[in-house]
């Protein structure tokens, strides 16, 4: 029998461990939230996520647990990530960086590091990419786990081909195809075999390519991975056809089509049956491919997907052609310019319209806020003149009254110049808020062109988009410029060429070591009218120097940039060391870029000069310009 003791020790161990006991409980239907809405993430399915994501957050919270609340904030980016908020995620990520820097807790550190690399390359920021990944895969190392680094080789050896450095890629590649092989792991395997074989597709090497494929797809076969399974058929099969061995392209299509249609995706079934067609028509089977053309179009149809219904489109054209009904080939050619213009040009164009319709609507609402303030002031001084004269002719006939007059003139004037004072303050005000929304709505729009190129496959348009972009970004920084500086009318502008062709430096993915920069420009002050022509004119002749000058991976030179004043007018010059032009710039046709430095030239009264001898050298001599 227990003693009173006894029971009352028993009764005391109870009530200290029953709320620790619980708290535990609670600790645990934490982690099971948080291992559900990444599950449910990786699945895309992003509002159950998100609710687990909460629940998770609620619990801690109510536990007070700082180390499960931080954790929450690595949840939130990870749903960002997979909606595509990239520099929503990439705050939540440094926010849990530096709470698990704070913990030194290293193996939290290695996750969020690698979450970093894959926010910055989808950012453009590819140098923070690279660095982000190198400390994803040190934290790893220092805690012994090696096996665990091979995501990390993955994204580097992707980032280092987006450059070009394939040596660099191919090494992480089969690094981390290594690690896969440690940690038998077939999705890993399967996964890596598929970048090496893109790799050796992009260097046209299409047998070393097409041999890595058929690896992957004995991997992606041991798991059932159906979607793998489908891609690498479809790529075998355009290696083959680049080869001229079109049956076989044939057969492998129709095996990536067969597998597409046991599976929910429109997009992918759409492409499979455009390439099948693609495939039926080099052999001469145009009628059949036709019919495969209208199930293509089906399926786009289902998700709206343009670039797919473009590539239709242009593929049926080829079918009837190859029949001979020559009307309906060029219907669909007309079909095809169609979507291609709205793919690549309309948006871009009807932002870039909305947005300097708003600013010019803004500018004329703010002159005319001008003129009232300016006339107020104006009737103001009329009438305080008026008041005066009255006041002196009072003031005749009796001293008393003038005194009396003369102070209410004072407080009247005194209140005037308090009205006067404030409209002008609003009017600065004004005036920043108008240069700070159109600068972020041009970095809007930047942004949009950007997440654009992740979806964008074709080189040219690839190229018109980022053109596209550098373009509204030269004119996003003169407004930066603007509503940072006390000047609210003026452009330094030696500061605005260093920042503009610093942009285009990292938009060309230039390094600092492979093309010097001789930058010469004397520090003027310009209006806005005058700056924004002469920002895009060098943006258009810097462009071209950094594609065209140094075209290959080992190139190195160098580009100067001048602009100074000479006399009444600005010269702008704009030289490079490369090869030189074969031909003239009037004789370049009708390329938009062109056009625009024309157009430009002819705003600002230029007269333009080209010497090709040695590299080649723009100049400008710009009779049409204005300071602030």
């Amino acid at each position: 029998m227990m003693t009173v003791s006894q029971v009352f020790g028993s009764l005391l161990i109870f009530v200290l461990l029953v709320p620790q006991a619980g708290n535990q409980l609670k600790r645990e239907q934490a982690s099971e939230y948080y291992t559900k809405s990444f599950r449910a993430a990786a699945q895309q399915n992003l509002d159950l996520s998100m609710a687990y994501a909460d629940s998770c957050l609620a619990i801690y919270q109510a536990l007070e647990d700082e180390w499960g609340m931080a954790q929450s904030h690595f949840l939130y980016g990870i749903h960002e990530r997979v909606r595509g908020d990239y520099p929503e995620a990439k705050g939540h990520f440094e926010t849990f960086r530096q709470r698990m820097e704070d913990l030194a807790d290293t193996a939290k550190l290695a996750s969020v590091h690698f979450q970093l690399g894959i926010i910055n390359e989808a950012l453009g920021d590819l140098d923070g990419a690279i660095e982000h990944q190198y400390q994803s895969i040190a934290y790893y190392e220092s805690q012994g786990n090696r096996l665990d680094t091979d995501h990390g080789l993955t994204n580097l050896g992707s980032i280092y081909r987006k450059i070009k450095q394939y040596d660099k890629s191919e090494e992480l590649y089969l690094r981390s195809l290594e690690l896969a092989n440690e940690k038998d792991s077939n999705t890993g395997r399967a996964n890596n075999l598929v970048n090496l074989g893109n790799l050796y597709a992009e260097q046209e090497q299409y047998a070393k390519a097409i041999d890595v494929y058929e690896q992957a797809a004995h991997f992606d076969s041991i798991e059932n991975y159906v979607y793998g399974l489908a891609y690498v058929n479809e790529n075998i099969g355009s290696l083959l056809g680049k080869q001229g061995k079109l049956e076989e392209a044939l057969v492998r299509h129709q095996k990536a089509l067969e597998m597409r249609l046991s599976l929910p995706n429109a997009h992918e079934k759409a492409v499979s049956y455009e390439k099948v067609a693609g495939a039926m028509i080099q052999l001469g089977r145009a009628r059949r491919a036709l019919t495969l053309l209208d199930s293509a179009a089906r399926h786009a149809s289902e998700g709206s997907i343009l670039e797919v219904q473009r590539d239709i489109a242009q593929t049926r054209a080829r079918a009837y052609a190859e029949a001979g009904d020559f009307a309906h080939a060029y219907q669909q050619e007309k079909q095809f310019a169609l979507l291609q213009d709205s793919i690549l040009n309309d948006e871009v164009s009807q932002q870039i319209s909305t947005l300097n319709t708003q600013y010019e609507t803004e500018q004329k609402e703010q002159e005319i806020k001008l003129l009232n303030t300016e006339k107020s002031l104006q009737e103001a001084r009329l009438k305080a003149v008026r008041n005066q004269r009255l006041g002196l002719l009072i003031g005749l006939l009796i001293f008393a009254s003038l005194l009396l007059l003369v102070y209410r003139l004072f407080r009247k004037t005194k209140e005037q110049n308090g009205i006067i004072q404030s409209a002008l303050e609003e009017k600065e005000v004004l005036l920043r808020e108008i240069h700070h929304r159109v600068k972020n709505n041009l970095q809007f729009i930047s942004s949009l062109l950007g997440l654009q190129t992740e979806h964008i496959q074709d080189p040219l348009a690839l190229g018109a988009l980022q053109e596209g972009q550098d373009r509204v970004q030269s004119m996003a920084l003169i407004h930066q410029n603007l509503y940072q500086e006390d000047n609210l009318t003026g452009v330094d502008v030696q500061d605005y060429f260093t920042r503009l062709i610093r942009g285009l430096f990292d938009s060309y993915n230039i390094r600092k070591d492979q093309i010097a920069l001789d930058l010469n420009v004397d520090a003027v002050n310009l209006d806005v009218d005058t700056v924004v022509p002469i920002g895009l004119i060098a943006n258009e002749l810097i462009s071209n120097s950094l594609k065209y000058a140094f075209n290959s991976p080992e190139s190195s030179g160098k580009i100067g940039v001048t602009l100074r004043e000479q006399g009444d007018a600005l010269l702008l010059q704009v030289a490079d060391n490369g090869p030189g032009m074969k031909q003239n710039l009037s004789e370049l046709g009708d390329s938009f870029g062109y056009r625009l430095i024309k157009v430009l030239s002819e705003q600002l009264k230029a007269s333009m000069h080209i010497d090709a001898e040695e590299g080649t050298s723009v100049t400008l001599r710009i009779e049409h310009y204005r300071r602030p």
